[in-house]
């Protein structure tokens, strides 16, 4: 059975994915791209690599089918100093941690995570050799370095270059925080499943549901590890 690298995911409507992705640009041209800018903002909820992507598809919806529309609100500025995976220090728009949102979350971990392969780790532990203890701790319950009990949710602005002066970090996180704060929440109303894998000829499938893209949870689900690589396959509404 052929492995799936996948994300749980929620997007954002179109006026503040364009306001984080113009944020990202000015930061390119001033620093130089960073190791991570993703050019879809979203926050994840999850993400591993699996043989079982059906039984996901199954699971994630039961899950969610539990739980009535809800909302999410932006928290302020933070940056995870010293980040395990990129090894930089990433900007991020953090997510007021609800009950809800963590109750949502926790089901996910407890009942996906075992589905999950090593290719994710292996990964991880490329990307990082020496991951620091409580890290490795995460890996090897869930396949993260981080699980629901230390998670902060957030949507990544970007990772900054190594070697930047504390001054201009200082600076720059001080101009973000004045000029490009989000103040706003946003209501969750369905789940989407994107995919992408190869028929026996090589040649690229794709499905894609019609959908409302705005505010939405999402299970990404990819061929091989690349978190700007994705396609939608399933849409269910909650």
């Amino acid at each position: 059975m052929r492995s799936t690298d996948f994300s749980i995911e929620i997007n954002f409507k179109k006026d503040i994915s364009n306001k984080i992705i113009k944020l990202q640009k000015e930061i390119i041209k001033k620093y130089g791209i960073g190791k991570y800018s993703p050019d879809r903002p979203h926050i994840t909820l999850y993400v591993n690599s699996t043989d079982h992507q059906n039984k996901i598809k199954d699971i994630l919806n039961k899950i969610l089918k539990k739980y009535n529309k809800f909302s999410i609100k932006f928290d302020g500025i933070h940056a995870f100093i010293n980040d395990p995976i990129f090894l930089s220090t990433t900007l991020v728009y953090k997510i007021k941690k609800t009950k809800i949102l963590s109750k949502i979350q926790k089901e996910i971990f407890d009942n996906i995570s075992p589905l999950r392969n090593n290719n994710l780790e292996t990964w991880l532990f490329k990307m990082n050799p020496n991951m620091p203890k409580k890290n490795k701790e995460m890996i090897r319950k869930y396949g993260y370095p981080y699980g629901p009990e230390d998670w902060i949710f957030h949507t990544s602005i970007i990772s900054l270059p190594n070697g930047i002066k504390k001054n201009e970090f200082k600076k720059l996180f001080n101009n973000i925080s004045k000029s490009y704060n989000i103040k706003t929440s946003i209501r969750i109303n369905n789940i989407i499943l994107h995919t992408k894998t190869k028929t026996k000829s090589g040649k690229l499938k794709t499905k894609t549901p019609k959908c409302d893209f705005d505010s939405t949870v999402m299970l990404y689900l990819l061929s091989r590890y690349d978190p700007c690589n994705y396609r939608c396959l399933y849409c269910f509404f909650y």
